[in-house]
């Protein structure tokens, strides 16, 4: 099944790459767009859809340089599609709230095969919100957070051309430890596997609940 939408499946090559797009104005939900390369080997983009799933088998924080030239990070889920094995997905997203939220929701399950995203948006009085549901082994049910935002580092202020700004690389931090000690040792790469004898946890002093930053949900991503 790999990526599809609501009326449609769609069937890939060997390596497919995937972004995740917000739309500011929120007319339509978080949605995964495949990055194809053009005649002149630039990416572009290709077909988009509102769910991925297949077998996360790596999640990985790696780092590269932006079209300005500045080093920036990257959060890249390495999946294998549900229905070919032969076929992998990678799916990149810088940090935001929503990447963090997706870490959060793995971080809380015992083992880690079968993983399905899907983008929504929240209506709520006070506003729209972007969301990702994430459902893993086949569940039904949506996956919650393991770390309460009492729990996760608060972000720091700083001033940046006379603006107060919200720097969440604290939580930024504390997620890298998540993937490394909390996910990836969970990782079965099958529906139905054995729970560990052990479940690494991570311990944060508590805090106070991050206030968004406007540009949370950007992915400034290389291609």
């Amino acid at each position: 099944m790999a990526a599809y939408n609501s009326n449609s499946n769609a069937s890939f090559k060997k390596r497919t790459l995937f972004k995740l797009v917000t739309d500011d104005k929120k007319h339509s939900p978080p949605t995964f767009i495949e990055s194809v390369k053009d005649d002149k080997g630039a990416y572009v983009d290709g077909q988009s859809f509102d769910t991925l799933q297949g077998f996360l088998t790596d999640l990985a924080v790696e780092s590269y340089t932006d079209k300005r030239g500045k080093e920036r990070e990257w959060v890249k889920f390495y999946m294998t599609d549900d229905t070919d094995a032969e076929k992998e997905l990678v799916l990149s997203l810088g940090w935001n709230m929503l990447t963090r939220n997706i870490l959060n929701c793995l971080a809380s399950q015992d083992t880690i095969g079968l993983v399905n995203f899907s983008g929504w948006i929240q209506h709520k009085p006070e506003g729209d919100f972007d969301k990702v549901s994430v459902r893993v082994n086949g569940k039904r049910e949506t996956s919650k957070w393991k770390y309460m935002l009492d729990e996760m580092p608060k972000p720091t202020e700083v001033e940046f051309k006379g603006e107060v700004m919200r720097d969440y690389s604290p939580a930024d931090e504390f997620f890298k430890n998540v993937v490394k000690i909390d996910i990836v040792p969970k990782l079965t790469h099958q529906i139905d596997a054995e729970i560990p004898a052990e479940s690494p946890v991570l311990k944060a002093e508590p805090n106070s609940e991050p206030i968004l930053a406007p540009n949370q949900f950007a992915d400034d991503l290389p291609f």
